[in-house]
């Protein structure tokens, strides 16, 4: 019997580099066909330039195009684009020379129901797809907007063009102004119903003091305290409260000069308030200003806030002119030489402080900020300076092509404070020979600037049918956005102050 624990077999050594060669040769060639096939993947998969010069954009508004470009292959017959899962409709495909070589572009449009926050961007080709990178998209309307094109109505007019009006945003359309010629405050409802406030024309305040010129006032927004300042006939300034529920008026501030002591109680400071903006739970906003004495304006150079609980002023801001004059003045220095153009939104207690770059009307930065807390939240800046990118309104603050000029009149009006860190703009876009064009592009149309979102977004459909009547910028007798109702139509002065108007949809 064979003993096999002990049997060894003799292969022949020229056997073994035959199976060794074997095993290599095929090794070799099925590594070279796995290459082979990798390499025609690659070659068949669709690719997307992602280089500066190519790269599409991160933020679309539904109507937009976006245009992709690379090795796509748009002429299998499946070949698609989708953005969020959406299958997208091709505009127009071509081919364009990408560094020498040959690439595919093609234009897709943006739809409604690709709206969404980072939406995947996706190209098939030849039975295999590539991710591109993701995409926001935004619907052109946002919060309130208007699915009709608006006009305006007359709620009210002005014989005298002077008028003063009140600060008071509260969404229900209520305007306040004061007459200089009858020295009276009147409120005028949505329905164009008005009706006296008070009359300052014999207020006597202690000593014996008259009122000579009323130079700003506020109302809150439960529409329960009216607040004003005023210069005397004896050349001082007051700062008063009217409860407009039992018509008793109080002296909350009187001084003579703007200077020291700029804070504490309200009844020893001594200050100029230029504008006044009163917040629902009892504190009011203040422009701290001065007369020019030329037009008999007033600008303000420091922001404070009045606690009427404890009746204390205390100082938030001050730009560079006040922060050089006033040494001792409390407050934040802000960079601004001037705070002529700023915005309150008193109850959400932000401040929208806006300049114009040195560089120019084309380079524009709205700065907001948190008023509890004296500090900057968040920045814009607008430049208009690419050709017809000018015209870009909608999109993204990161993408925008507007122009925010604010001493030209010509190119928006309004920048009233919406609720949700939104300001309300009517954006005219005429700029430097540009009407005829700003005119075919749709404008004038009611914008918004939301900063929350970091977006613009229309306000309406199509243009503004302003019906004749024009926003004016022009010297005290500036027209203003002033309200909003609870349908959401705007309340503003037209023609020098001539008239009150609201928006309607036609």
């Amino acid at each position: 019997m064979t003993n096999l624990s002990l049997y060894r077999r003799r292969v022949h050594p020229a056997a073994c580099i035959l199976i060794v060669t074997t095993v290599l040769v095929t090794f070799f060639v099925s590594s070279c066909n796995k290459a082979d096939n990798f390499y025609d993947k690659l070659q068949a998969l669709p690719q997307i330039m992602n280089t500066p010069a190519y790269a599409y954009k991160t933020t679309y508004i539904v109507g937009d195009t976006l245009v992709i470009t690379g090795k796509l292959q748009p002429q299998t017959e499946d070949f698609s684009v989708t953005i969020g899962g959406i299958k997208a409709s091709i505009a127009a495909i071509k081919t364009i020379s990408a560094a020498q070589t040959p690439r595919d572009q093609v234009a897709v449009l943006i739809s409604a129901e690709m709206v969404g926050q980072q939406q995947e961007v996706k190209v098939t080709s030849g039975g295999y797809t590539t991710t591109g990178a993701n995409i926001d998209v935004y619907a052109e309307s946002g919060e309130g907007s208007f699915e009709a094109i608006l006009s305006n109505r007359t709620v009210a007019n002005f014989p005298n063009g002077n008028n003063i009006f009140l600060h008071c945003i509260n969404g229900k359309g209520d305007v306040y102004y004061y007459s200089p010629a009858a020295k009276k405050i009147y409120h005028i409802k949505k329905d164009g119903t008005q009706t006296q406030v008070f009359d300052l024309a014999n207020a006597v305040q202690p000593g014996n003091i008259f009122i000579d010129e009323f130079i700003s006032g506020g109302v809150s927004s439960d529409g329960g305290t009216l607040y004003f300042s005023a210069k005397t006939l004896t050349g001082g300034y007051l700062f008063a409260r009217i409860s407009l529920s039992s018509g008793v008026l109080t002296l909350i501030n009187q001084s003579t000069v703007l200077a020291a002591p700029f804070e504490g109680k309200a009844a020893s400071a001594n200050m100029v308030v230029s504008d006044i903006y009163p917040v629902k739970n009892g504190g009011v906003y203040l422009g701290i200003g001065f007369s020019t004495g030329q037009d008999g304006s007033y600008v303000p150079g420091a922001i404070a806030r009045y606690q009427s609980s404890d009746n204390s002023v205390k100082y938030l801001f001050k730009d560079r002119v006040f922060a050089g004059s006033y040494p001792d003045m409390p407050g934040t220095p802000l960079s601004f030489f001037y705070l002529i153009e700023f915005r309150v939104s008193a109850d959400e207690g932000l401040l929208y402080l806006m300049q114009e770059s040195f560089m120019g009307p084309s380079s524009t930065v709205i700065d907001v900020y948190d008023l509890p807390s004296a500090s900057k939240i968040q920045t814009l800046n607008a430049n208009t300076g690419r050709g017809d990118a000018l015209y870009d309104v909608l999109n993204t603050f990161s993408s925008l092509g507007i122009s925010l000029a604010f001493n030209q009149p010509q190119t928006a009006f309004g920048y009233m404070p919406m609720p949700g860190r939104r300001l309300q703009v009517l954006m005219y876009q005429q700029i430097a020979g540009s009407t005829s064009i700003a005119n075919n592009r749709g404008f004038p149309r009611w914008i918004v600037l939301d900063f929350q979102h970091q977006r613009t977004y229309a306000y309406a459909q199509d243009r503004f049918r302003t019906g004749g009547n024009s926003f004016n910028k022009n010297s005290q007798r500036n027209d203003e956005l002033l309200n909003y109702d609870e349908d959401g139509n705007l309340y503003a002065t037209a023609n020098n102050r001539a008239v009150l108007l609201a928006t309607r949809a036609l």
